[in-house]
């Protein structure tokens, strides 16, 4: 596992405290079928833009949204940690403080209800089995993830595997995830028809 930004400082009060951030070189290890993706969409979508198919448009403005907010997280996303419980900076927002009281162990690999299936995340739980965090491994580093929860001094449990599922469940899971991509779709659609409309006038 490839080690990301780590550091480890002592305030005044003598209190140890952690930070990590996202890992851009983990990142780049382990989504690279997703980059390489994101690479020939784009190639796609100049070639589009460039013999006037308004699909370019709309690929170009998915590209945007996604990859910038991919951006602002590595930028702005910290993760801190000492005896007293954890410090999180999300993507937007406030810094989050969770005390150690509330926090009772790190879940690797547990699923999480997400806009197409169910993504598996890196979940600090509290005493009730309630997701307090979720982080995604592929942008945060398993590893510097677990030396936070070795500062808090909580556990790392390994998720169980789901138990099998029918067809119609199967069915069902398909059935939300299009239903889904399709609202994505539709919605890229109606932004690229409103600029247009908006630049003809």
């Amino acid at each position: 596992m490839m080690a990301s930004w780590l550091s480890t400082h002592t305030s005044t009060t003598t209190v140890v405290m952690t930070e990590i951030r996202p890992s851009l070189a983990h990142f780049a290890s382990t989504a690279w079928g997703r980059n390489v993706l994101v690479a020939s969409s784009a190639l796609a979508a100049i070639v589009l833009a460039l013999i006037g198919s308004t699909l370019g448009m709309v690929i170009v403005v998915v590209l945007v949204l996604s990859e910038g907010s991919l951006v602002l997280q590595f930028a702005r996303s910290r993760l801190s940690a000492d005896l007293t419980g954890l410090r999180y900076r999300p993507l937007i927002g406030p810094m989050r403080k969770v005390p150690r009281s509330s926090l009772h162990q790190l879940d690797m690999a547990r699923p999480m209800t997400g806009i197409v299936g169910r993504p598996k995340r890196m979940v600090f739980a509290a005493p009730d089995g309630r997701p307090v965090l979720s982080l995604d491994p592929a942008v945060w580093s398993p590893a510097d993830v677990g030396r936070i929860a070795a500062v808090i001094g909580i556990p790392v449990a390994d998720w169980p595997p789901p138990d099998h599922r029918s067809a119609v469940g199967h069915i069902l899971r398909l059935a939300v995830a299009a239903a889904a991509l399709v609202s994505i779709v539709a919605a890229a659609i109606t932004i690229v028809v409103v600029i247009v409309l908006l630049r003809a006038h």
